[in-house]
């Protein structure tokens, strides 16, 4: 096994365990949508600015292979050119950077934990999303519904 392959193989454990110290006795959520092929959900509505998104939310996920569930909170920022995510769970905040894909989705890169996941806006304004460690196959799910 190369070098390459143990440092995403301990990644992946690392952020399955930090995720997993997250487990509550919550059921696995399931997603509303369907995935394509990378797994990410296909588009329901799509995001034409960071505007229709802008807010805060309530977080409910899915670790992935079934390693737990997980409450926290989101908060959706457009800060001058960037499109600024942060979730909080127990605690813990996480930091990702987003953009609107090609196909109307809010795609987030999680740098400081090499996480991406990519998220599809619902008719009642929820999102719908997956979420996995760069370069690796398992997904993780999650719904984020607004504060209102």
């Amino acid at each position: 096994m190369s070098f390459i392959k143990i440092g995403k193989f301990f990644k992946a454990v690392q952020i399955t365990a930090i995720f997993g110290f997250l487990t509550s006795c919550e059921r696995e959520i399931q997603l509303n949508t369907k995935t394509d092929a990378e797994g990410k959900p296909e588009t329901i509505i799509k995001i034409n600015a960071p505007s229709e998104i802008e807010g805060n939310y309530k977080l409910i996920g899915a670790n992935p292979q079934d390693m737990g569930a997980y409450r926290g909170s989101v908060t959706i920022k457009k800060v001058k050119s960037e499109i600024q995510i942060t979730q909080s769970i127990l605690g813990k905040n996480w930091f990702g950077l987003g953009e609107i894909d090609s196909h109307g989705r809010l795609f987030v890169k999680f740098p400081e934990n090499n996480v991406e996941g990519t998220w599809t806006l619902l008719e009642d304004g929820k999102l719908e999303g997956t979420w996995k460690v760069i370069g690796m196959s398992e997904i993780g799910r999650e719904h984020w519904a607004p504060e209102n």
